[in-house]
């Protein structure tokens, strides 16, 4: 089953733009943006974004925090994965919310980062709260986790 993310997300300036591509499209108007977050300039480099379906809240993340703000820009939880070796090279965190809006999936590049046992990990996080509901070590390391090729069944 192939599945369509109406929602999607560009960084601009220090907002995140989440655009609804769930209409049918048209020739006459230009792509408006549907919602737009503040993003917290002190959190630094953001390495990728998401935003819940029903566009209350998004979530973006950096080599060592994920931070989930509502339109606002109200932060309404915020997970840090722990320190990073020095001289570790940073792969790219990845971020989606499933289909629900319930659970966000970050994939965390612990390996390149020099954390943990030398495993990337994929975090189920509960959306509204931010816990982490279920974690599991990758036996890869690098992009090939990457959230963009998570694919679900039902829901979540």
């Amino acid at each position: 089953m192939t599945v369509i993310f109406p929602v999607r997300t560009r960084l601009r300036a220090e907002q995140l733009v989440a655009y609804d591509l769930s209409a049918p499209p048209t020739t006459t108007t230009a792509l408006t943006p549907a919602a737009v977050f503040p993003v917290d300039p002190e959190v630094g480099r953001v390495d990728n974004r998401a935003a819940a379906r029903d566009l209350t809240r998004a979530v973006y993340a950096t080599a060592g925090t994920a931070v989930c703000v509502d339109r606002d820009g109200r932060q309404l939880w915020r997970l840090d994965f722990g320190p990073r070796r020095e001289d570790s090279y940073v792969g790219h965190v990845s971020c989606a919310f499933s289909l629900d809006g319930q659970v966000v999936w970050i994939y965390r590049p612990d390996a390149m980062a020099g954390r943990g046992a030398g495993l990337d990990r994929w975090l189920a996080v509960d959306a509204a709260t931010g816990a982490v509901l279920a974690e599991v070590e990758l036996p890869t390391i690098g992009r090939a986790a990457s959230t963009s090729r998570i694919r679900t069944a039902g829901t979540s």
